[in-house]
Formats: structure tokens, C-alpha cells, sequence
């Protein structure tokens, strides 16, 4: 595969590293903010060092001048190239590594993250410029294969890899999932310029905590404390990527991390992007009581499950320093639930809003519209749903189709969707319209949307509301406003 000249090149010099997270927008117009530091990168960028390479990170999210792409890729001198790759913003990955390719054929081109490793074959069967696909978990795997490059080793000896040679394609052995994640560094963030994430959490719906302290006005960040989802959600990729195997870093840790932030870049907020931060209870406890033995004064918000919580576990998160929490039925339709495996009854969902108000935590709820048999019944049964359960706010998206989830099986089986389509760079993941029309479920969402928040809300509570969070109310309004009213990429 032509190594040997490459490598002559940097006889006895470490291989210079470039991690990007990619441009999203080159050929299609989407609405976009940054949500987060790209912790995957941080992750594998950490190990790297760890291991003496010369790695660097470049946020390029919202970059859509390929003249700055190209200025930057060249700035660095990289031996080796690695992006993530989305579905939606798959393109701009794609074609990062060409720009990469053309700036100097030698570099090395790695993609890696949920499309790239679920779209594998079409991905290198169709795209000239990448020599390497990391499948799932991406850090020992692109250590090993980073390493096996610069000694000029048997590629087909590094698992977890699919690359091309002379027009074969080559998918080698699986790689295991990392049993202890407390091995892993925690995420190069000294990489990174942490001011371009200023703004993460700012849709927070709580901006003025019970001490008076305003949330949009505290350094934040982002952590990842587990892996995995035990569950298998019709609509959701997260299981077949990760695996269904949930695997959660110790309290000790976890807070280790937190509190490394909180002395070196002074964060006051954390996410947990967990999918489910509070699959084992016991371990989230055992979080709680960590933060609070070592006196961290922090705020924070996670994603539970409604199957997933005792009130012991709540009351210990508020203590803690959590101010909200977030879990997602999808729906408040028992027909809905079942249709997309939910694994839980409404009563059951009903359940735990009473454990959160028992608990005094703030909840907000994410619902879908447009799953497999929507129709008025069931919008009309969510939001008979939303009177009982009273949740603090609402968010709500129109069901989309991504690869190898149940449903994009069922919608190849329906001729909704093919996997060619991913070959246009201009195709976005589709809201599933199969029993219903675009229009419709826009309608559905905005009857449900108006109701939470101009009835059940009131009037009374969104003025106490806008006086009680004035930090957060334009942010507020004008995400609530765009996902409700907004043109169709905003309602996704």
C-alpha cells in the first residue's frame, strides 16, 4: 500500500497527528451550533500522547470556506488526518479528507464515528480518499493502527479496521469493547479552545438556580461517564454502535474529571452526554457522594430513563448540585410505546414524574412525533399524557431515519428509503413519512408544543418564568420558536 516511502520520509520522527471535527455545512444548508467539545477526539487525541505522538485537534464544525480548511490542514503538517462522521454532516467529513489528499497524496486518512462505522462498505467502496474506517470504539484502535503505520506493520494485523487494497476491501477482526473505561485519559481539552464552546448548554431551560446564580453565566462543559444502552429503541443507532452492553466509569473517576476542570479551567456546569446517565443508581450514589465529599461547588444536568430512577437516587442528585434532569418517552400513547420497543408503559413513565416532584428536581421531557402508527388518537393521548405528568418543559422532534436502526429496516422494506441515497451529499437522514405527511406531523408538533406551553404552562408561569430566568429567555424563545415554527431543518 505504498507505506515504505511514506515512512521513509519521517525516518526516526514521531507521526504528526491531526484530529478534526469536521465541517457540517459545505454543500447543505442546515441550521447548526456546536453542542459540545468533541470528546471521541479528546479521548483518542489523550491516548495518543500518552503514547508520545505529536496529535492535534482542530475544531472546524463551522467552517464552510474550504480555503480556511485547506490553510488549516496545511498549517499542522500532518502525517496522518482522522475525522468523525456523522450521517447528516457525513459530506463534510468526506470531504475534509479529500482536501486533505490534495494538499499531499502521503497523508494518511482515517474516518471514524457512527455513520462511517454503520455505512462502512458504502463509505470506502465510495470514497477514493480515505485509507482507513475505525469501526465503533475508535482510541486503542487508532492507537494501534497509528503505531502500526509508523513501524511500517501488517495492517491487517490491527483490529477494528476496514481499509482498501488494490480495489479489495479488507474488514479485519473485531475489536472488544474496553472493559474498564477508568483506563482511558481523560479527553485532551488542552487541545481544544474551550471559548468556542461558551455557548454549550445556553438552552439550558433553567437559567436562575435556587441561590440566585445565573447558569448562562458559568464556564461549562461536558463529560461522557458511560457507554453503551442496554435498550433497543426502534428509531435509535446508539445500541448497534456501542453495542448492547452498558459500561459506566467509577464515581471516583468521574469526579476526578470534574474536579480536574474545575481547577485548571475553573468549569462551574457539567453535562453528562450520557445516554443514560442513570442506568445503575448505585453508581450514580456513589457520584453524588463523591461531589459532595470533596466539596465541589457545581451545578449540573443529566439523561435518565424513566425505568431508571429511585427517589434515593434523585434526592442524592439534587444534593449534589443537579438542578435538571431530562429523560424521553417519546410518547405519552401506550401504542406508540410498544410500536418502537419503548419497554415501558405510561403508567410507568407517569410513575417517575412523581418521583421527580417528591425528588424537587426540575424535569424536562423529549418527545418524538411521527413514529410507526401516529396519527390524532395518539398526539391526543401525549398530550393527555403531558396534563398528569406536568413536567418544568417540553422538546419535541419529528421522527427521522437513520442507518441500521429497526426502523430504517422497516422503511427499506417499505421503499421509503434505499441505502444509495447516502451517496447524495445533499440527502439528510428523512423524517419518516411513510403514514403521514411532512405537513401533518408539523401540525401535530405545533398543537402539541402550544398546548404544554400556552395552556397547560400558563400564562401566569411564563411570566414568573421570564422574571425568575431573564439570563436564558431569548435563547429560550428563539430555540422554542424556530422548533416549533421554524422551517423544516429546524424542527428536526
Amino acid at each position: 500500500m505504498g507505506y515504505i516511502s511514506f515512512l521513509v520520509l519521517h525516518e526516526g520522527v514521531a507521526l504528526k497527528v491531526l484530529l478534526i471535527n469536521p465541517p457540517d455545512i459545505l454543500d447543505v444548508e442546515m441550521e447548526h451550533l456546536i453542542s459540545s467539545e468533541p470528546l471521541g477526539l479528546g479521548y483518542i487525541a489523550s491516548l495518543l500522547e500518552k503514547n508520545d505522538f505529536d496529535v492535534k485537534i482542530e475544531e472546524m464544525s463551522l467552517m464552510n470556506s474550504e480555503k480556511k480548511i485547506k490553510n488549516k490542514i496545511k498549517h499542522h503538517h500532518p502525517d496522518v488526518v482522522g475525522v468523525t462522521c456523522f450521517t447528516n454532516f457525513r459530506h463534510g467529513a468526506f470531504r475534509t479528507l479529500e482536501i486533505a489528499k490534495e494538499i499531499d497524496s502521503d497523508i494518511k486518512t482515517i474516518i471514524g464515528g457512527s455513520h462511517a462505522t454503520l455505512m462502512w462498505k458504502q463509505v470506502m467502496d465510495n470514497q477514493k480518499d480515505i485509507d482507513f474506517i475505525v469501526i465503533g470504539e475508535g482510541e486503542y484502535t487508532t492507537l494501534e493502527l497509528i503505531q502500526t503505520l509508523e513501524k511500517d506493520g501488517d495492517i491487517k494485523k490491527v483490529k477494528g479496521i476496514c481499509f482498501k487494497n488494490k480495489n479489495k476491501i479488507f474488514m479485519n477482526e473485531q475489536r472488544q469493547l474496553i472493559n474498564d473505561l477508568d483506563e482511558l485519559p481523560f479527553p485532551a481539552r488542552h487541545l481544544m479552545d474551550l471559548s468556542l464552546y461558551s455557548d454549550i448548554g445556553r438552552d439550558n431551560f433553567f437559567d436562575t438556580l435556587e441561590t440566585g446564580e445565573k447558569i448562562s453565566k458559568m464556564k461549562k462543559s461536558f463529560i461522557m461517564s458511560s457507554r453503551g444502552c442496554p435498550f433497543s429503541c426502534q428509531f435509535c443507532s446508539t445500541s448497534v454502535f456501542w453495542g448492547h452492553r452498558w459500561r459506566g466509569r467509577s464515581p471516583e473517576n468521574v469526579v476526578d474529571e470534574m474536579e480536574h476542570l474545575v481547577q485548571r479551567y475553573d468549569i462551574k456546569v457539567f453535562g453528562f452526554n450520557d445516554d443514560t446517565f442513570t442506568v445503575n443508581n448505585d453508581r450514580v450514589i456513589g457520584i453524588c457522594k463523591e461531589i459532595i465529599n470533596r466539596g465541589l461547588d457545581i451545578k449540573w444536568f443529566a439523561n435518565t430513563r424513566s425505568d431508571c430512577n429511585s427517589l434515593n437516587m434523585l434526592v442524592w442528585m439534587k444534593r449534589a448540585g443537579c438542578f435538571e434532569i431530562a429523560h424521553s418517552p417519546e410518547s405519552g400513547s401506550q401504542k406508540i410505546l410498544n410500536n418502537i420497543n419503548k419497554r415501558m408503559t405510561v403508567g410507568e413513565i407517569l410513575q417517575s414524574h412523581e418521583l421527580f416532584r417528591k425528588s424537587g428536581l426540575p424535569v424536562m421531557v423529549g418527545l418524538m412525533v411521527g413514529n410507526i402508527g401516529e396519527n390524532h388518537q395518539t398526539i391526543n393521548d401525549t398530550i393527555k399524557f403531558l396534563d398528569k405528568a406536568k413536567p418544568a418543559g417540553v422538546g419535541m422532534n419529528l421522527t427521522t431515519v437513520y442507518p441500521a436502526t429497526g426502523l430504517y429496516r422497516v422503511a427499506k422494506n417499505q421503499g421509503f428509503i434505499k441505502d444509495e441515497d447516502w451517496l447524495n451529499p445533499n440527502f439528510l437522514a428523512p423524517v419518516y413519512t411513510v403514514e403521514n405527511s411532512i405537513e401533518q406531523l408539523i401540525e401535530w408538533k405545533q398543537k402539541v408544543m402550544t398546548h404544554f406551553y400556552f395552556k397547560l404552562f400558563g400564562l401566569k408561569r411564563i411570566v414568573r418564568y421570564g422574571y425568575e430566568n431573564i439570563g436564558s429567555v431569548p435563547s429560550v424563545m428563539v430555540y422554542w420558536m424556530k422548533r416549533t415554527f421554524g422551517k423544516r431543518h429546524q424542527i428536526m
